[in-house]
């Protein structure tokens, strides 16, 4: 009996554990939002280091910078070889 009594409240616990991260992450969420309104209300966005998981805003909008560049030739080149490899594999 105790040992039944005993996997039933382990299996409570877990339930009681997964609904409690829900709600953690749900405030977390809110709290981010929340943040960054903030940080903004007193100018101090978009330096929000406190803010969790805060991603700063892009530093040159409309500019392409040389690593963004390199990531875009880079994903180009992939994609160019899978296409060769298709029309080769299709028209062989």
């Amino acid at each position: 009996v105790v040992a039944g009594v005993f996997h039933r409240d382990s299996e409570e616990s877990q339930t009681c554990q997964a609904a409690d991260l829900m709600h953690r992450q749900k405030l977390t969420a809110k709290l981010r939002d929340l943040c960054e309104d903030m940080c903004k209300s007193v100018h101090a966005y978009p330096q929000c280091s406190m803010c969790p998981n805060f991603e700063p805003p892009d530093a040159t909008p409309g500019v392409m910078t040389w690593d963004e560049t390199h990531e875009m030739m880079s994903n180009l080149v992939s994609w160019s070889n899978d296409l060769l490899k298709e029309w080769h594999t299709k028209y062989q």
